[in-house]
Parts: structure tokens; C-alpha cells; sequence
């Protein structure tokens, strides 16, 4: 019997900007809606998590945000909760102070300061640490966590005046994704997906990917690899699979001054190949060697739309890996598929794909 991830079906807490104007009674309505939900004018200020992670969504989403200049601004003191600090300890972090005027990509949320906008960093804050982000005249914006090394200096976890950066805001943040993807883990026909979007998900640096019973996690950044020995344990807690792998493997590592790893990371091994189904279409995955974190799951809806056009036609499927839209054109009644690829171990598993 094939057991499933548990997703957690629902979340009690609303998870829309806290200062958007919201009626009392809003709170209880879910964060999305259907096509026929009235739309309500949304701000191109808007959280950039939302609007990316949800766009799809956005428009008919009954959520007003405040613009930037509503937002409350409070003089920094630096004095504030840090990850990994017990209960009722306070830290001093460092800060890193911006240039004049290049605080209003961060008032409207951007997730990002490049060193360009960094007038100086104050007090002890070494790479990878947590900091707060204050504009030229001290007022407090937002907590990240700092690379020098990289021209992204800071990556923004926070917006909120003394919200402590710890487990619990971890958990509350995959929460939050894993209930995003809710109506892809309904689907009995799909097991394979994006669970953890990185910024889009007020995560930046981590993607974790489904495939069946086992996860597999990238930490893209020094921040949250620093943070993953702390992340991965809550994955296994929310989720239930049977293993978690990490593909720390991207190039992308190295401008942050990390190395390039791979390995178990909780639980179980996984196979030599993982079986997952994607809207009906079953394929194998070599999640351990794979490209990107095993398979092009960014592609899924690509390769929807591209069946929609192949019944009876002969298709060509250039640059085709292990297959994916060969499978869906098969599947869609072509009368021919063409797996073309310079990779023999690809279109090996390309084969066994076919053939399932």
C-alpha cells in the first residue's frame, strides 16, 4: 500500500499581512478563493511572498495592504531576540545600517539588500548570523541574516519590531507553505512537487521538494545552512516521510563560500529510483543524482499543456532528460514519440519511464 505524506489540512492562523485592513470577520475566510470571489484593489506593495508564491491567487484576494510610509517605523536599539537563544535571554545583534534613501525596496518587502545599499555594519555580526536592517537614521525596517561574501548582504526574514527568530517561527513558516501546496497533496494523481519555495515562502535559501515518502532539501544560502540542522528535524515532524535527503549540490553554493554536498540528512535511504506520479503520469526518479533536486517538477504544467496538443501527432521531444514530455504526449494519444538527449543515463531512465 502506498502511504501518504501528512499534510496537515488546515492552519489556524491567518496568514495574510498582519496590517492589512481587514474586517473582524476576515480572519476566518481562507487565504484563497475562487475565480468568482469579488476583487478587492490589491497594492503592487503587497507581500512579495504572496504575490509570488500565489499569484495565481492575487487577484482575487480581499487583502488591502498599507503603503509603505503607514508602515510603523521604531528606532532601533539592536537589542533583539536571536536563533538559538533560551527562553527569557535576550542577544545583541549587529546592524547593518543603509545608505540614504535605499530603504524603500525594503518598506515594500523586498526580501533582498544588496551591498550596494549598505552604508556599514555595527556591532558583532559575523556571516550567516541574524541582523537587523535600520535606514540612515536608525529606524528599525526588518530582521535577515547577513553574508558578506555575497552582493545579496541580507536576506529578510522579518518585517515584524521584536518577532524572535527560533523554532517556533520556523514551524509557523513551513506551516504556512505546506498549507499553500494543500490542494496538490489532496490530489491522489500527484505526489511530486515543491513544497518550500525559498523567498517566495518567507524562506530564502531553502526549497524542499516532495517526491512520494521522501523529501529532499537544498539550503542555497549560508543562512539557512546554518539553520538546516534545526529545519530538517520540524520537516520530519510535519511531514512523516520516510526519509530526507539533501542535495547540497548546487553551484549557486559556492558564492555564498559554502561547499558542495550530498547526503541523508533524516531518516531512511531512499531507493536507487523513487516512483512518483504527476497527474496521472508515473515516473522514476533518482532523487541522489538527478538534476536540480531530481526532476523538473517546475515544468508540470508545461508539460499538462503541451499533451493537450499531441493526440495523433508525431512529437519530437528535444533536451528530454528522462522524458517528462514524452510521457504526457504517450499518454495524450501521440502517434510517435522522439526522446532526443545527449545524456545515455538519461535517456536510460527515459526508457523505463516509457514503460511503466
Amino acid at each position: 500500500m502506498h502511504s501518504r505524506l501528512n499534510l496537515m489540512p488546515s492552519l489556524r492562523e491567518d496568514i495574510r499581512c498582519p496590517k492589512s485592513s481587514l474586517p473582524p470577520a476576515a480572519a476566518e475566510k481562507p487565504l484563497f478563493f475562487t475565480a468568482k470571489a469579488k476583487c478587492s484593489k490589491i497594492s503592487r506593495l503587497s507581500l512579495f511572498p504572496l504575490r509570488v508564491l500565489c499569484a495565481f491567487a492575487v487577484h482575487s484576494c480581499p487583502v488591502l495592504h498599507p503603503k509603505p510610509e503607514r508602515l510603523p517605523l521604531v528606532k532601533s536599539t539592536a537589542l533583539c531576540y536571536s536563533d538559538g537563544v533560551e527562553e527569557g535571554a535576550m542577544t545583541r545583534m549587529g546592524q547593518v545600517v543603509l545608505k540614504p534613501g535605499r530603504e524603500k525596496p525594503v518598506l515594500r518587502r523586498h526580501p533582498w539588500v544588496f551591498s550596494g545599499a549598505v552604508a556599514r555594519i555595527e556591532g558583532p555580526a559575523q556571516d550567516g548570523d541574524l541582523v537587523r536592517v535600520a535606514d540612515s537614521r536608525g529606524r528599525d525596517l526588518a530582521t535577515g541574516y547577513l553574508n558578506r561574501r555575497s552582493q545579496i548582504v541580507v536576506r529578510l526574514l522579518t518585517w515584524e519590531a521584536g518577532e524572535r527568530v527560533d523554532a517556533a517561527f520556523w514551524s509557523r513558516r513551513l506551516q504556512r507553505a505546506i498549507a499553500g501546496r494543500q490542494r496538490l497533496a489532496d490530489d491522489p494523481a500527484t505526489d511530486a512537487y515543491r513544497l518550500v519555495h525559498a523567498e517566495a515562502d518567507g524562506l530564502p535559501g531553502l526549497i524542499v521538494d516532495r517526491y512520494g515518502n521522501w523529501l529532499v532539501v537544498q539550503c542555497l544560502t549560508l543562512g539557512m545552512a546554518r539553520r538546516r540542522a534545526e529545519i530538517v528535524p520540524l520537516l520530519a515532524d510535519l511531514l512523516q516521510p520516510r526519509g530526507v535527503y539533501g542535495r547540497d549540490d548546487a553551484e549557486v553554493r559556492r558564492k555564498e563560500g559554502l561547499p558542495l554536498e550530498k547526503g541523508l540528512l533524516w531518516g531512511e535511504e531512499p531507493p536507487e529510483r523513487v516512483e512518483v506520479r504527476e497527474q496521472g503520469c508515473r515516473f522514476l526518479v533518482d532523487i541522489r543524482r538527478g538534476h536540480k533536486t531530481g526532476f523538473y517538477l517546475d515544468q508540470r504544467e508545461n508539460r499538462r499543456r503541451v499533451a493537450a496538443y499531441c493526440a495523433g501527432a508525431e512529437v519530437l521531444n528535444a533536451f528530454a532528460y528522462t522524458g517528462g514530455f514524452g510521457v504526457y504526449a504517450g499518454r495524450a494519444g501521440a502517434r510517435s514519440v522522439v526522446n532526443v538527449d545527449t545524456s545515455a543515463g538519461a535517456l536510460a531512465l527515459a526508457a523505463e519511464n516509457v514503460a511503466l
